[in-house]
């Protein structure tokens, strides 16, 4: 019988932002609080929904406001991509 991990499972984020920057430094301290994370990072509503369709996601995070997107656009992305994931 195998022990088990202490180590927990990997969380899938997604991050809509601009920056790169600002990108690496959320990741760095997502790691440095113990957990680790599969993160991709995107900049449109295209971009966000073919990431939520490309497969799991236990979190989005975003940039408030981009140049050509915004954490109220995402709203609209993440409810779209969810209703279309629960119709039969």
């Amino acid at each position: 019988m195998d022990a088990p991990s202490s180590v927990p499972d990997p969380i899938a984020l997604i991050v809509v932002e601009d920056s790169r920057d600002d990108f690496d430094l959320l990741i760095a301290r997502v790691r440095a609080g113990g957990m680790p994370v599969v993160a991709r990072r995107v900049e449109t509503a295209g971009e966000l929904r073919r990431e939520l369709a490309s497969g799991p996601c236990d979190i989005v995070v975003s940039d408030h406001h981009l140049p050509q997107f915004g954490s109220f656009d995402d709203y609209g992305a993440l409810f779209d991509a969810i209703t279309t994931a629960l119709r039969p």
